[in-house]
Order: C-alpha cells, then structure tokens, then sequence
C-alpha cells in the first residue's frame, strides 16, 4: 500500500480542484449566487451553533446553583428587566432561552441541509442539460469519433455522480468545516486545554484512517468509472443486436458478462461507502472515552465534579456536535476521492466545441436560387489518412435530381455528408449561389436540407411522431404530414390501419416492415419542406414498382425540389436528369443515364 502521502494529497485535490473549476465555469449566475448563498447561511448557522452551546452553561448553572448567575455583575441587567427576585426564579428563562437556542440552531441545520440539497441537485440538472445539449450540437466528426456508450453513461450515470459524489460532499464539507471552526474556537474560549486535547485527538485518528485509505479510494474511483462504461456499453449493444442473440442463443453469454461486471460495480461501491463510513465507529468510541477520562481528570482535580458540570456539559455537547461533521466530512471527502474519476470523464463532453454551437447566423441568410458547386473539394478524416475524395468539381442547378452511382467505398456517402455540412472538406469549398459555405451560414443550409440516410432512426412513438420529427403536437401540420405520406407512397397503408397515424412503431419501427419503416423516413424528410432532398440508398427496401411512384409523384409535386441521390440499384437512378460516376474519391464521368450507362 502506497503511504507516500504527500504526492498522493496533491494529487487527489490538484483534480477536485480542476472538478471544481470545470463546473465553476459551466454553471449559471444563479447558481453562483446560491452557492455564495450557502456560503452566508454557514456563517450564520455556525453562529447559531456556538450559541446554542454557549448558552448551555448558565442552564446548568442555574439547575446546579442558580445563586451563582443571580449575583453575578454581568445578569443583573436581565434579571432587572425581567423583575426577578429570587434566584430560583431564573430556572424558567433560561431554560426557555436554552430551549430556543436548540430549536433555532436545529432549524439552521435543517436550512442547510434544504439548501446544500436542492442547489446540489440543481446543479447537477444543469450540468447534465449542458452536456447533452453540448453533445447534440458537437460537430458530426466528433460523434464519429466518440463511444455513444461512453456518452451516454456520462449523461446519465456519471452526472448523477457529480452530484452525489462531488458537488453535494463539497458543499457539505465546506459549511461543516466553517461550523467546526466556529464551534472549536467557543470550546477553546470555554476550557484551552480540554478542547485542544479533545480535537487534537479526534484529528489524528481521522487523519490516521485517512492516510491508509486514501490508496483504496483512488483504486475505487477509476475501476467504478471504467466499470459503469462497460455495463452500460454491454446493455446497448446486447439490446441493439436482440435479434442475432435470440436467434443464435447467446443470451446467456452476454448475461454472464454483465453479471460479472455489475457485481463487481456493486462490490466496489459498497467498499467505497463502508469506508467512508467505518471511522465513526471508533471515533464515536475514541470520543466517549476521552470525555469519561476528562470529567473523571476534573473531578479529582477540582474537589467535585459540581463546579465543572456547566463548563463540562458545553464540552460535551460542543463535540457531540462535532463529531457527526468531522464523520461526514471525512465519509463526504471519501467519496470526493473516489468519485473524481468519474466526475472527470463526464465533463469532458463540456470540452465540446462547435464553432456553430453560440454562432449567430449570417446577416444575410442564403438564397438558393440557382446553383450548389463545388469546386476542388477533396476531403481526409485526418491527416494521416489517405483522401477519400479527391478534386471533385460539381455544379448542380437548383430543381435538378442528381443521381451519384460508385462501387461500394467509392466515397458517395462522404460527398453527400459534406454537401450536408456534416463533414469540412479538407481542401476546396462548396457555394451556394456563389456564397461560399462555412460555419458562420452552416445552419442556414441545413435548414434548407433535407435527407434519408442508409441507416435511419425512428423514435419509438406513433407514426405521426415519426414524420414530423423534432416538432411538439400542437405545432404539426397535419395537411402536411398527409401530403408528405402520400409522396412517399405511405398514406394509403396508414389509414388502413385501425390506429391510423397514432399506429404505434415500437423502438426503433420493429413492429412494422422495412418497406413502411424507409417510406415513413422519406415522409419524414418530405415534411420539412426542404429546398434540398438527399436520399442515399433511401429506397433500397422498396419494391421496383413502389419506388417508381415515389419518383414520380416526388417529380409532380416538389417541382423546384432539389435531389441528389444515391443508389446501388441503377434503375432507381433512371429517371435523374443527370448522373455522376464516382470511382477511388474521383468523379471520372459526368452525363444522363443513356450516356453514363453507354460508357
């Protein structure tokens, strides 16, 4: 066990802090002020707390020898205030005043705790929103390049953790620390030796527990964030291929694998939270103890142990204060440790940047009443790659359909991807009506796209939900989604069913068949009412004749509809105004169908 402590303390609050200054720069105002809110409200709560412990000794002086408080100089003016004659008579208000102190430092305990709860979780709601919205409006590269496990774990999972294992223990020790020191200087004031020995005591058991587990804790923290990545990629993917395990039986591989790495999440968890809350057993011992020797020390030495109940009692209930705070500081500062992996690997996706995330758009929007040309584009996934297109010179008039046939990695999906914004060309530029595109007028472009992909998303809702996608109920344009159905040969089928457009689809459209599922992504497409249509493979799962219709009806009634499509069936592509062959990244010929199939 590694006990070279210094590099490992430095080590555990060098990455708190960069935690901390992550979230610091990522909350809102709002939350700042509620924080430094907190900050107030410890201050005054540890006021509370002192008082409450003060006031504790003239109680049990007064029940003792309540003689002692009426002849003493500095209550004379309250007794006069309060026309006391006797001193028994002092019994009532001070305890009364006793009674108060307690109830108004529980109240400011309960406060804290509301309000370190609530900003907590508040905080980590605005954290997660961030990190989703940051990982929805990332550039298309990055999603390429980023595990969706991973992401998704992150969101959930992790962010969770930020709150329970940093954002809520950091708040909490704070305050405690700032009530300690409050409550430690009134003990001091009260008795300097007792209260020295007492804290001092209590501080080197904590400290000592602190060193040795400090190791475990590190270990903890990454094997609980490597672990919830793996469950969490285990269940996606198990799910995702349901159909190849029931069909092959392998379920119970997978099973084995995911009881394997849940137990062990669960297993390291449970070591995390019993360390974080084993040393209160022994200090609580330790404490009982210390007190026991201290009173007996004080009556052996003062003749008694009457004089010293009152000064006793307050150091008594100055450390039963205590204790619980020096316990949840240390089991709060233990799951700081063991979180900080965690908390670490999610607010990476903060890191995200988009340059059209925060940009506005251009003050002219673009007009598209033209051309799309593209001119010397070539494009690599990184430098080290080879080009996956290589000078490509296009110019496609606005209304045309545009067909782009290629062998299987002949880079037709990367060009439409790029036409789409989703890619930067490496080299060359693409304009539209000779405004050049980048990521100050991206977002104006895609607003003027539309596309069905090879492989398309369906949520798992009705079938209404699923052509106008992205817009809430009472903004559907009901004409509209009929109009863009029947386009994409789709309506008819509809309302023959009992439901009708509320016909449910199930998790990504299992409970209809591949032909409907690809004809509701066109209707989809088609709802938007874009400028520009991209379809690649989009009408592989329809039969020649449906396809057909699609393309005439399309003709008929998106007239000024500009389409680029791509097919491996060549008949799909006949009735383009005009085809490209693409071959190696390369366009190595341009024409009508008759002309390109003649070659």
């Amino acid at each position: 066990m590694n006990l070279n402590l210094k590099p490992t303390i430095n080590h555990n609050i060098i990455d708190t802090i960069e935690v901390l200054k992550k979230i610091w720069f990522n909350i809102t105002k709002l939350r700042k002020f509620q924080l430094c809110f907190i900050l107030i409200l410890s201050i005054i709560s540890s006021i509370a707390e002192v008082i409450s412990i003060g006031a504790v000794i003239p109680f049990l002086t007064v029940l003792a020898a309540p003689e002692i408080i009426f002849e003493h100089d500095r209550a004379q003016t309250i007794i006069k205030l309060l026309s006391i004659k006797e001193a028994n008579d002092l019994i009532i208000p001070i305890t009364i005043s006793f009674v108060i102190s307690s109830i108004i430092a529980g109240f400011m305990r309960w406060l804290m705790i509301f309000c370190q709860t609530k900003t907590s979780y508040a905080i980590g709601a605005d954290i997660s929103i961030l990190m989703f919205k940051r990982t929805l409006q990332a550039p298309y590269s990055s999603h390429i390049n980023n595990n969706s496990s991973n992401v998704i774990s992150s969101i959930t999972i992790k962010s969770q953790g930020i709150v329970d294992n940093i954002l809520y223990p950091i708040i909490f020790i704070l305050s405690s620390f700032i009530i300690i020191i409050f409550i430690t200087t009134s003990l001091l004031i009260i008795d300097t030796l007792i209260a020295l020995s007492l804290i001092t005591s209590f501080g080197i058991v904590y400290l000592f527990i602190s060193i040795l587990t400090r190791p475990k804790l590190n270990y903890y923290g990454s094997e609980i964030s490597y672990l919830i990545f793996k469950v969490t990629k285990l269940v996606k993917e198990s799910l995702s291929a349901i159909r190849d395990l029931i069909i092959s039986n392998t379920q119970n591989y997978y099973l084995s694998i995911f009881q394997e790495f849940e137990r062990k999440l669960r297993n390291t968890q449970a070591n995390v939270k019993i360390i974080s809350m084993s040393p209160r057993f022994f200090v609580e011992s330790a404490g009982i103890a210390i007190i026991a020797f201290i009173a007996c020390f004080l009556a052996i030495e003062k003749d008694g142990l009457l004089n010293v109940i009152p000064s006793l009692g307050a150091l008594i209930l100055g450390a039963q204060r205590m204790l619980p705070l020096a316990q949840q500081i240390y089991g709060n500062w233990s799951l700081v440790i063991a979180g900080k992996a965690s908390a670490l690997d999610a607010l990476n996706l903060l890191k995200k940047e988009n340059k059209c995330l925060d940009c506005k758009e251009s003050n002219t929007l673009l007009n598209f009443e033209y051309h799309i040309e593209i001119k010397k584009l070539s494009f690599s996934f990184n430098e080290s790659s080879k080009n996956i297109l290589q000078n490509i010179n296009l110019k496609i008039k606005k209304g045309q359909h545009i067909g782009i046939l290629g062998t299987t990695g002949s880079g037709k999906s990367t060009l439409l991807d790029i036409v789409m914004g989703l890619h930067t060309p490496t080299q060359g530029s693409i304009f539209l009506d000779n405004v050049e595109i980048g990521h100050k007028n991206i977002i104006s472009l895609r607003k003027k796209i539309s596309q069905v992909s090879q492989t398309f998303f369906l949520l798992d809702g009705t079938i209404l939900d699923n052509i106008a996608f992205g817009v809430s109920a009472d903004n559907i344009n009901i004409d509209q989604v009929h109009q863009a159905a029947k386009i994409a040969q789709i309506h008819d089928t509809i309302i023959s069913w009992e439901n009708k457009y509320s016909t449910l689809v199930g998790e990504g459209g299992i409970k209809i068949s591949g032909g409907q599922r690809q004809r509701i992504a066109i209707a989809r497409a088609l709802y938007r009412n874009s400028e520009i249509l991209i379809l690649d493979e989009a009408t592989s799962a329809l039969d020649i004749n449906t396809e057909e219709k699609f393309i005439k009806s399309l003709k008929k009634y998106k007239k000024n509809c500009t389409v680029i499509m791509v097919a491996h069936r060549l008949q799909s592509l006949s009735n383009c105004d005009a085809l490209i062959k693409l071959e190696n990244g390369k366009i190595i010929s341009k024409g009508s169908f008759k002309k390109i199939m003649g070659t």
